[in-house]
């Protein structure tokens, strides 16, 4: 087998959407009417989160190592990019202010803002009956209406 052919039998398995585990060993009839592969194509196979247990009643979903690393990159291309042009624009040529600024602004913000979402913590506390996202504990009376407690 060529290595055209290897990677035409390695691109039909990734296009496959096989379910990850076989369902008929729960012995369950429910899930065997349940669809087991992803709701929609795509995504990444990098890992951005972890289910931590935290204690006996509560559990986490925290951010792994890429969920930092990742908008990381972004945030030190976009200040490397504002000094950087900055500099240039100061010594040589000050259009490169008008480009430098709001450039380098953009990417350093696109990844505040990625790794403020992704390392919002999801908790599930079974010793208060709630699930959260957010970084504060929610108080617990009157949680009607509000998207991030259930």
């Amino acid at each position: 087998m060529g290595i055209l052919d290897k990677l035409k039998a390695g691109l039909r398995n990734l296009t496959k959407n096989e379910p990850q585990f076989d369902p008929t060993t729960l012995k369950d009839e429910v899930a065997l009417k349940t669809g087991w592969g992803p709701k929609k194509g795509g995504g990444t196979n990098v890992c951005t989160h972890g289910l931590i247990k935290i204690s006996p009643g509560r559990m986490e979903f925290k951010a792994s190592r890429m969920a930092w690393i990742f908008p990381g990159i972004f945030m030190v291309a976009g200040i490397g990019v504002f000094i950087g042009m900055t500099l240039a624009g100061l010594k040589e040529d000050i259009t490169m202010l008008y480009f430098g600024i709001p450039f380098g602004s953009v990417f350093f913000l696109a990844g505040f803002f990625i790794f403020r979402s992704w390392t919002t913590p999801r908790v599930f506390d079974l010793n208060k009956g709630y699930y959260w996202k957010g970084r504060k504990t929610p108080e617990i009376v009157n949680q009607r209406g509000k998207k991030d407690v259930c």
